[in-house]
């Protein structure tokens, strides 16, 4: 999904953070024929700002990484790329940098 957003040149704007609302008005841009590229990429944009309010409530400093399924998303990464005007660092397999700080914190390590 991340490559066929990456081709967008008309990103569709969504109106909602709301997940529920959002899957509505996507499906509504579905029936009135958007391009599925604009409109994941409208998605991705959607998602990163979500994100960068996130981080902006915990504070973010140089070097960033992005861990976890959602930074094997090409689209996803280069949508908060473009909203916080940084480079986002992605480790290579970075879904097991997640699962693997879950296994440390249960091991009680």
């Amino acid at each position: 999904m991340g490559e066929l957003s990456l081709k967008s040149k008309k990103r569709v704007e969504f109106n909602t953070g709301c997940a529920v609302f959002a899957e509505s008005e996507a499906i509504s841009r579905l029936s009135r024929k958007s391009q599925k590229k604009d409109l994941l990429a409208g998605i991705h944009r959607a998602l990163a700002a979500q994100i960068d309010s996130l981080v902006e409530r915990l504070g973010i400093e140089q070097d960033v990484a992005m861990v976890g399924g959602g930074a094997r998303d090409g689209g996803l990464v280069q949508a908060l790329k473009d909203i916080q005007g940084n480079d986002i660092l992605v480790p290579q397999g970075p879904h097991l940098a997640t699962a693997l700080g879950a296994a440390i914190i249960a091991m009680g390590v």
